[in-house]
């Protein structure tokens, strides 16, 4: 795959789009910043996001619903043709390719490409024979899922797992939150797995800590703990 970048700071020059060598079969225009999900967004979906935050000014946003009506009409949406295009089960990670025979619809991106790099948004062009497996297929476009599926997004070091949400005063990841039988399938399982894993661990100390902040009903007394561990 071969990644030509946008503008690294909202400058760029018209035309980047209409000067496309037409050498390689699939072209894609996304970001540079990955989603939760793990994949890249493409230029349509980052120009919809601006104006679903309200960030376009009166003219970028005629631009933008102007170049979506003239995409809607010439541009079959996958989605409309199947139902499961998108779905992330059926078709993980599925992206859109222009053709590189599309070549109005290609030129047509330019306009995007100015909006996005008026707000600093950065959007690059990636060229490839083979990005990944065809899903849907029409004159102008294909639908892949990546032979290389992305990874999710890493969450930030101080954002717990879902369902288990800090209470003040206490360090993130302290489950206090957690059902009582979740905290009794970890403490059976760290009983089983964790004297293989870490012989030397103080594993009556680390289950304290961890279960001590558990709710505010009653609490499992350390003799019950010391139970388990033998």
């Amino acid at each position: 795959m071969t990644a030509v970048s946008g503008p690294a700071s909202g400058h760029r020059q018209r035309g980047d789009a209409e000067a496309i060598r037409m050498d390689t079969q699939f072209i894609r225009f996304q970001g540079t910043v990955q989603s939760p999900l793990g994949h890249f967004p493409g230029v349509f979906a980052l120009a919809n996001g601006l104006e679903r935050d309200g960030l376009l000014t009166d003219e970028e946003r005629r631009i933008w619903r102007e170049g979506n009506d003239w995409y809607d009409a010439h541009y079959p949406d996958p989605s409309a043709v199947d139902p499961y295009a998108y779905d992330p089960e059926v078709n993980p990670g599925a992206v859109a390719w222009f053709k590189s025979s599309a070549e109005e619809l290609i030129k047509r991106v330019d306009r995007y490409l100015d909006i996005l790099a008026a707000h600093d948004v950065e959007c690059r062009m990636v060229r490839s024979p083979d990005p990944g497996r065809i899903v849907y297929e029409d004159e102008y476009q294909i639908l892949v899922v990546p032979h290389l599926q992305p990874r999710p997004a890493q969450r930030p070091p101080d954002q717990p797992p879902l369902g288990l949400t800090p209470r003040a005063g206490r360090p993130p990841g302290v489950m206090h939150n957690a059902p009582p039988e979740a905290l009794e399938l970890l403490s059976e399982h760290a009983c089983r797995e964790m004297p293989r894993a870490f012989p030397e661990a103080d594993l009556l100390q680390t289950l304290r800590r961890a279960l001590g902040g558990a709710g505010d009903g009653p609490q499992e007394q350390p003799e019950e703990i010391s139970r388990k561990l033998s």
